[in-house]
């Protein structure tokens, strides 16, 4: 447990941002990477390397990583979904009882 607060204090400490204001150490490594990434990929001996070049197709990300607002919608996250027929929408629950009959609930 001890072993366990400390790395969760480690993790907290590389992502904050500093009291001072700019980057998060974390924020601060990923940009160095970035940049190193670069700057070698910019040599005319590493240009043919597949390391250093660039995507076919941008992956997207999975929806369940994508936050919606209410300016998307579950269509607009998932691209895949465009053109296929809105589901009914289901009847409201209001007016059932809490519990049918021989139903138990686990949270009561």
């Amino acid at each position: 447990m001890e072993e366990r607060k400390k790395l969760a204090a480690q993790y907290t400490e590389y992502s904050r941002p500093p009291p001072g204001g700019g980057p998060s150490k974390a924020s601060a490594i990923a940009k160095e990477i970035i940049a190193a990434k670069k700057s070698y990929c910019e040599q005319e001996s590493t240009k043919s390397l597949a390391y250093c070049k660039p995507p076919s197709t941008m992956p997207t990300p999975p929806a369940a990583h994508r936050r919606l607002t209410p300016s998307t919608t579950l269509r607009s996250a998932l691209p895949s979904l465009k053109g296929l027929p809105v589901p009914p929408k289901l009847p409201s629950l209001k007016g059932l009882p809490p519990k049918a009959p021989g139903l138990k609930v686990a949270h009561q």
